[in-house]
């Protein structure tokens, strides 16, 4: 799951957002190999009318986009349902999911440990899951995904957690090396030159 943007840019035009669409699309072909990425506009409602002006806006060009599978709104539940490759929102909208779905999951976390702690049939449950809890906590843990990609530059630039550990650096250097070897930065450029000559 991808989210364009998530805090680099906070005031987007129109243009901006069907542009991370395209970065996005890009990224996740050329990087992750998901032949027809899904994407998906963040909004309040699934429903097209629904949203701000900018997003109303935004729906109508993604929707008359050739390269991009848009598949309409998204709420912001739905991040997580494995629904989506691709949310696409301003940077401020994009900022605060991602902190809301990290806060709401790290919360969830901790009253789940303290439940099983209260109770001693719990604690022996949680004995027979303990493999199965450390695979959770490493899928969920940021540190062994390296970091989150500034797209639309000339180089390859990841930028990681402010508390990213050792793991996290090294995850984050293999990320620049396989993004590299994508050519994806070129590949960026060529979707966005291709979609304003059409726009022309």
């Amino acid at each position: 799951m991808g989210i364009v943007d998530c805090g680099a840019n906070m005031d987007c035009k129109p243009i901006n957002l069907l542009h991370f669409a395209l970065m996005g699309n890009a990224y996740l072909k050329s990087v992750y190999g998901i032949a027809n990425p899904r994407v998906a506009l963040l909004s309040v409602g699934v429903e097209d009318h629904k949203g701000n002006e900018l997003t109303k806006e935004v729906f109508h060009m993604l929707q008359d986009s050739p390269e991009i599978n848009f598949v309409g709104n998204m709420e912001a539940r739905d991040l997580l349902t494995g629904q989506y490759d691709l949310v696409v929102c301003d940077g401020f909208a994009g900022n605060v999911l991602l902190k809301s779905s990290e806060g709401a999951v790290l919360a969830l976390l901790k009253m789940m440990k303290t439940s099983i702690m209260s109770h001693v049939s719990s604690k022996i449950g949680a004995l027979l899951m303990k493999k199965t809890f450390k695979e959770l906590k490493n899928t969920m843990d940021f540190n062994n995904k390296g970091g989150s990609v500034l797209l639309g530059t000339k180089k390859i630039v990841v930028k990681c957690h402010g508390a990213s550990k050792a793991t996290s650096i090294k995850c984050a250097i293999e990320q620049v090396i396989e993004a590299n070897k994508s050519n994806v930065c070129e590949i960026i450029e060529k979707s966005i030159s291709a979609a304003e000559e059409t726009s022309e």
